[in-house]
């Protein structure tokens, strides 16, 4: 999961604590590392974490003693006590789900807006970039009240490798969609064509 972020150099120390039952992720110390990088550390842990712990107990409901996990953050060399980043249970389910449906988050958006170093991702996101931003320049053409973006390159995609997700986003700096959302808040939005 770091890797696709240019952040397997934060390579994680994994410990156990039995008697808490608890795995402990630990990464650091890193100096002048930004705070979003840390919080892709904390996300990726607990999911790497969780995903190989859910593995061991259904293959091993009766033995395998480990059902807790916690990624935590050394700020130098010889902390003895990291700060935790968190905590977690590999029970209650690895992805965020409610309802039956997956929910993106602000933290997925922040990670997705971490350029990716993967090049099947940087591939794909280009694609689809210039194919989201073809598909709004066809819609403003063909007259139904879009409006275009201040700026040329103002839709994004990025990927967020914890919940594996692909988040697709615009810089609205104008308030192009605002603008439409106030004044049409009682249109519904037209089907989709077979190019949307």
């Amino acid at each position: 999961m770091l890797a696709t972020k240019d952040m397997d150099f934060m390579t994680p120390t994994v410990t156990f604590n039995k008697r808490a039952q608890t795995v402990m992720v630990t990464g650091g110390p890193i100096s002048q590392i930004p705070e979003e990088h840390q919080e892709v550390f904390r996300r990726a842990g607990d999911m790497a974490a969780c995903t190989a712990l859910a593995q061991h107990l259904k293959d091993h409901p009766t033995t395998w003693p480990y059902g807790r996990f916690s990624p935590s953050w050394k700020s130098f060399d010889g902390d003895i006590e990291p700060s935790i980043l968190g905590f977690g249970e590999a029970t209650d389910g690895c992805y965020t789900v409610i309802a039956g449906q997956w929910q993106g988050d602000e933290a997925g958006i922040a990670t997705a807006g971490i350029p990716s170093s993967d090049r099947d991702e940087i591939r794909v996101a280009d694609a689809t970039d210039r194919a989201v931003t073809a598909a709004w320049q066809a819609r403003i053409a063909e007259g139904n009240g879009l409006e275009p973006f201040a700026a040329s390159d103002a839709i994004d995609l990025g990927f967020d490798p914890v919940e594996k997700a692909a988040y697709v986003w615009a810089q609205d700096t104008d308030g192009v969609l605002m603008g439409r959302a106030q004044r049409t808040s009682k249109t519904p939005c037209p089907k989709p064509s077979a190019r949307s």
